[in-house]
């Protein structure tokens, strides 16, 4: 059907029709995704192979969605993309990121220290988070972080149990629990439950654009 219609399409569009132009451009797209799908089910249900991430297709309409497994048990898979948020004391997110694939925690919790350093001039001097960002730890120490508060997944010995109970380190992963509340924010308030902006730069600009908006809301209501 859709090879059936752009050959109807063709002739308007050779003929400078601008609507059948676009029209046709649309089919040809969503034609040769089909197509990728269609190929990848048979490489999988009918020969048995296991297709690379990469190279899988897991939505038509928007083919760079990326398929994400962060270890949990009521959704192991989900669809989409990872996004990266930092706040500072004054509440404002002093970082962003919205990265493909599923890379760990831990390479972007490095990235988000390096390019804090980089914009600020120097590294922060508490670094909280949650335990999935624990192996970078050792990025933070590294670049000068006095207080580090990571808590470590799995068996801890005695004297890791007694730092994680020390009065600045829970003290440092209560602030860090702040940053659920500026999710939480921007999936109500600015529109991050859904990207409704096709393709992949538009998605970019779209987080961005909550982000920036979020922060004209902090300094509205600090100037207030």
């Amino acid at each position: 059907m859709a090879r059936a219609r752009a050959q109807a399409l063709r002739p308007l569009a050779a003929a400078g029709n601008i609507e059948a132009h676009g029209l046709l451009l649309e089919i040809e797209l969503y034609r040769g995704r089909g197509e990728q799908a269609r190929a990848q089910c048979e490489r999988r249900v009918v020969g048995g192979q296991s297709v690379p991430a990469a190279e899988k297709i897991v939505w038509i309409f928007e083919a760079h969605t990326d398929i994400i497994c962060r270890g949990k048990t009521q959704s192991p898979t989900e669809f989409g993309h990872k996004a990266l948020f930092a706040t500072g004391r004054s509440g404002l997110i002093t970082h962003w990121a919205v990265v493909r694939g599923n890379p760990g925690d831990d390479t972007l919790g490095a990235a988000m220290l390096e390019e804090h350093t980089q914009r600020f001039g120097k590294a922060p001097a508490a670094r909280p988070g949650d335990r999935r960002f624990h192996h970078a730890e050792a990025a933070a120490r590294q670049a000068g972080v006095e207080k580090i508060a990571l808590p470590k997944p799995g068996v801890r010995n005695l004297a890791r149990r007694a730092l994680e109970k020390t009065r600045w380190f829970r003290r440092l992963l209560r602030f860090r629990a702040g940053i659920e509340g500026v999710l939480s924010t921007l999936l109500r308030a600015f529109g991050l439950t859904r990207c409704l902006w096709k393709s992949w730069p538009s998605f970019q600009s779209y987080v961005g654009l909550a982000v920036v908006a979020y922060n004209l809301r902090c300094l509205a209501h600090a100037l207030a």
